[in-house]
């Protein structure tokens, strides 16, 4: 019996021994299999990392190609505008040179001979470019541009009658403005800048003769649209159109109310409410450009009349009481009409014409012309142009809004970016040609 339990213990030995050598070599296969799998791994990570490492280096080569490219680029284009530039300078400083040589050579009656001789010239400019002078209108025989001796000047109007009129006189700059649109005075020395691109209304004033910031209008933030024109009313208010209305704020700035400009406006009829103006009475007259109107209103506000105007009134300035000048550049008018009959007497071709500006001293209409620097003034009996004016020492770029200051002083014009004030008395000796 003992033999045989010895027996079975050693065969159960035997086969446990035979598991273990199985189970040693299952263990072998697998930790070969593990090496083999990691050994592809990491060939696999090294062949990603290598391709990796080849399309960083690509794309930086690729992007010093092109930096170089556009290097190469700007170089040239950059070449070539100084070329022009230098080409440019040595053309204006061989012009200047030979101007001023001839300038300074010529004596009195050498210089008439020259001034003839530019008005002939001009004169033929004028029959070969007829868009710069609208159709019926003719220049007086008294003008010509040409530069001015006077250094920092950029030209004067010089008459072919005997006589050197004086430049205009630049008095002062008014800056910092980013859209001033539209300017007014009153007789107490007040200045109204209408400032379109920063929506506000500054008030000037004079000190010493020359303008300082005053205080700036509290317009109504619920109203979103842009100050567009602006009037000083005869007891000291401010009138200021902003498209859908025209506000009213008191002498010390601070908003009052609102004034209607029609009483039966149709809901969804359309309102671009762009100037407005008051007379020595106080009457308020109110330029509406959706509907081609003018509104006339008392002095508190109260709609008298509604005149249908041939233009849209962009800009307008009061010639007399019973008359007004307006402009709308974009189909190039200035008209005039007569408030008593509501009939047009006079209407002028002005290509671009912008902001209006009446001398009762020499019955003219000055009329800014957009983007030109060019003021131009027509004859209000004729209907002609009588000259060009050329702003000096202080050019305009784009003259808008204009006024001539009630103390017969100062000719203000809103220039976009600044507004400039000249002698009023300077600017009129320029522009009448002597009438001997």
């Amino acid at each position: 019996m003992y033999t045989n339990q010895k027996e079975e213990m050693q065969t159960a030995i035997a086969r446990i021994d035979s598991s273990i050598t199985e189970g040693e070599k299952k263990l072998q296969e697998l930790d070969e299999f593990k090496t083999k799998v990691c050994d592809s791994h990491i060939s696999v990570a090294k062949q990603i990392d290598e391709h990796f490492e080849l399309c960083l280096k690509q794309l930086h080569q690729h992007k010093n190609e092109l930096k170089e490219q556009l290097e190469n680029v700007r170089d040239a284009k950059l070449a070539q505008v100084d070329q022009k530039l230098m080409r440019v300078r040595r053309e204006v400083d061989a012009a200047r040179q030979s101007h001023q040589s001839t300038v300074d050579t010529m004596d009195n009656s050498s210089e008439y001979e020259y001034v003839t001789q530019h008005n002939a010239l001009t004169d033929q400019l004028f029959e070969v470019q007829e868009h710069t002078i609208p159709l019926g209108l003719t220049p007086s025989a008294g003008a010509c541009f040409r530069p001015n001796r006077c250094e920092g000047h950029v030209g004067s109007i010089i008459p072919t009658r005997p006589g050197r009129p004086r430049a205009i006189k630049f008095i002062q700059a008014l800056d910092g403005f980013e859209g001033a649109l539209h300017v007014t005075t009153s007789p107490a020395g007040l200045l109204a800048v209408c400032d379109f691109d920063g929506k506000k209304v500054i008030i000037y004033h004079k000190v010493n003769g020359l303008y300082e910031k005053k205080m700036c209008l509290k317009l109504d933030p619920s109203n979103s649209f842009a100050p567009l024109s602006v009037a000083i009313h005869p007891d000291g208010r401010f009138l200021v159109a902003r498209q859908s209305c025209v506000e009213v704020f008191s002498a010390d700035g601070n908003y009052q109310t609102k004034i209607e400009t029609s009483s039966t406006v149709e809901e969804g009829t359309a309102m671009n409410i762009c100037s407005i103006l008051c007379t020595a009475d106080g009457r308020m007259l109110v330029g509406d450009l959706a509907r081609s109107v003018i509104t006339e209103h008392d002095p508190t506000g109260m709609l008298v009349r509604t005149i249908q105007t041939n233009i849209q009134p962009v800009y307008m300035t009061l010639i007399h009481n019973c008359q007004i000048a307006m402009s709308d550049f974009k189909i190039g008018k200035v008209s005039v009409l007569d408030m008593e009959t509501e009939q047009e007497i006079l209407s002028l071709n002005v290509v671009k014409a912008k902001g209006l500006c009446y001398d009762a001293e020499t019955e003219s209409l000055l009329v800014a012309k957009s983007k030109s620097g060019i003021l131009e003034q027509y004859s209000m009996n004729t209907g002609t142009l009588v000259a060009y004016v050329a702003c000096l020492e202080k050019g305009l770029h784009t003259p808008c809004g204009m006024s001539m200051a009630d103390d017969d002083k100062c000719l203000i014009v809103a220039n976009y970016k600044s507004v400039n004030v000249y002698q009023a008395s300077d600017c009129r000796s320029t522009l009448v040609p002597d009438r001997n």
